[in-house]
Protein backbone atom coordinates (compact mmCIF):
# COMPACT_ATOMS: atom_id res chain seq x y z
CA UNK A 1 0.00 0.00 0.00
CA UNK A 2 1.08 3.62 -0.92
CA UNK A 3 1.38 5.67 1.91
CA UNK A 4 1.59 9.66 2.14
CA UNK A 5 4.32 11.17 3.50
CA UNK A 6 2.43 13.77 5.30
CA UNK A 7 0.56 11.40 6.52
CA UNK A 8 2.08 8.05 7.62
CA UNK A 9 -1.18 6.14 7.60
CA UNK A 10 -2.45 3.68 4.92
CA UNK A 11 -5.82 4.24 3.22
CA UNK A 12 -6.55 0.70 4.60
CA UNK A 13 -5.30 1.43 8.24
CA UNK A 14 -7.51 5.15 7.95
CA UNK A 15 -10.65 3.11 6.42
CA UNK A 16 -10.56 0.87 9.80
CA UNK A 17 -10.25 3.44 11.90
CA UNK A 18 -13.27 5.18 10.53
CA UNK A 19 -15.12 1.99 10.53
CA UNK A 20 -14.10 1.78 13.97
CA UNK A 21 -15.07 4.83 15.05
CA UNK A 22 -18.84 5.01 13.26
CA UNK A 23 -19.01 1.08 15.26
CA UNK A 24 -17.89 2.97 18.41
CA UNK A 25 -19.91 5.89 17.70
CA UNK A 26 -23.27 4.23 17.54
CA UNK A 27 -22.38 1.70 20.27
CA UNK A 28 -22.36 5.02 22.35
CA UNK A 29 -25.44 6.23 21.01
CA UNK A 30 -27.42 3.26 21.79
CA UNK A 31 -26.22 2.94 24.61
CA UNK A 32 -27.04 6.56 25.48
CA UNK A 33 -30.44 5.66 24.29
CA UNK A 34 -30.78 2.40 26.58
CA UNK A 35 -30.28 4.64 29.54
CA UNK A 36 -32.35 7.62 28.52
CA UNK A 37 -35.37 5.15 27.68
CA UNK A 38 -34.76 3.28 31.63
CA UNK A 39 -34.84 6.86 32.94
CA UNK A 40 -37.72 8.03 30.84
CA UNK A 41 -39.32 5.28 32.59
CA UNK A 42 -38.64 6.51 36.35
CA UNK A 43 -40.33 9.53 35.61
CA UNK A 44 -43.11 11.05 36.50
CA UNK A 45 -45.20 13.28 34.05
CA UNK A 46 -45.21 15.92 36.50
CA UNK A 47 -41.56 15.97 37.39
CA UNK A 48 -40.59 16.26 33.21
CA UNK A 49 -43.31 18.94 33.05
CA UNK A 50 -42.16 21.18 35.64
CA UNK A 51 -38.31 21.02 35.06
CA UNK A 52 -38.66 20.98 31.30
CA UNK A 53 -37.41 17.35 30.98
CA UNK A 54 -37.19 16.12 27.29
CA UNK A 55 -34.71 13.40 26.98
CA UNK A 56 -33.51 13.30 23.39
CA UNK A 57 -33.83 10.30 21.59
CA UNK A 58 -30.88 9.27 19.37
CA UNK A 59 -32.27 9.81 16.00
CA UNK A 60 -33.26 13.57 17.19
CA UNK A 61 -29.87 13.64 18.94
CA UNK A 62 -28.20 12.65 15.35
CA UNK A 63 -29.90 15.10 13.37
CA UNK A 64 -29.03 18.74 15.81
CA UNK A 65 -25.38 17.33 15.91
CA UNK A 66 -25.75 16.99 11.66
CA UNK A 67 -26.49 20.76 11.89
CA UNK A 68 -22.97 21.74 12.65
CA UNK A 69 -21.69 23.06 9.11
CA UNK A 70 -18.19 23.08 10.31
CA UNK A 71 -15.99 21.72 12.90
CA UNK A 72 -12.57 22.97 13.70
CA UNK A 73 -9.25 21.16 14.76
CA UNK A 74 -10.41 22.44 18.69
CA UNK A 75 -13.48 22.24 19.63
CA UNK A 76 -15.81 23.40 22.84
CA UNK A 77 -19.53 22.15 23.10
CA UNK A 78 -21.60 23.68 25.89
CA UNK A 79 -24.74 21.50 26.57
CA UNK A 80 -26.87 22.89 29.07
CA UNK A 81 -29.89 20.88 30.09
CA UNK A 82 -27.87 17.70 29.51
CA UNK A 83 -29.76 15.68 30.59
CA UNK A 84 -28.63 11.97 30.10
CA UNK A 85 -26.17 13.28 27.15
CA UNK A 86 -28.14 12.02 24.30
CA UNK A 87 -27.30 15.46 22.57
CA UNK A 88 -23.34 15.37 24.06
CA UNK A 89 -23.31 11.49 22.47
CA UNK A 90 -24.49 12.09 19.35
CA UNK A 91 -21.93 14.96 18.84
CA UNK A 92 -18.71 12.90 19.91
CA UNK A 93 -19.83 10.42 17.61
CA UNK A 94 -20.11 13.21 15.05
CA UNK A 95 -16.66 14.38 15.44
CA UNK A 96 -15.35 10.89 15.37
CA UNK A 97 -16.95 10.13 12.49
CA UNK A 98 -16.16 13.32 10.54
CA UNK A 99 -12.89 13.05 8.12
CA UNK A 100 -11.75 16.06 9.36
CA UNK A 101 -8.93 15.76 12.74
CA UNK A 102 -9.92 17.17 15.92
CA UNK A 103 -6.95 17.52 18.37
CA UNK A 104 -9.10 18.95 21.17
CA UNK A 105 -13.17 18.45 22.24
CA UNK A 106 -14.39 19.94 25.27
CA UNK A 107 -17.75 19.27 26.38
CA UNK A 108 -19.31 21.30 29.13
CA UNK A 109 -22.84 19.89 30.26
CA UNK A 110 -24.99 20.92 32.97
CA UNK A 111 -27.64 19.31 34.59
CA UNK A 112 -30.00 19.88 37.68
CA UNK A 113 -31.83 16.94 38.29
CA UNK A 114 -29.13 14.11 39.74
CA UNK A 115 -31.17 11.24 38.94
Amino acid sequence: MKTNSEHPISHASSLEFHTLAKLSSKNLLAEVDFRRTVANLKLTKDKKSSMGQFLTPAPVAELMAGMFDKLDSEITLLDAGAGIGSLSAAFVARVCQHQKYTSKLRVVAYEIDPS
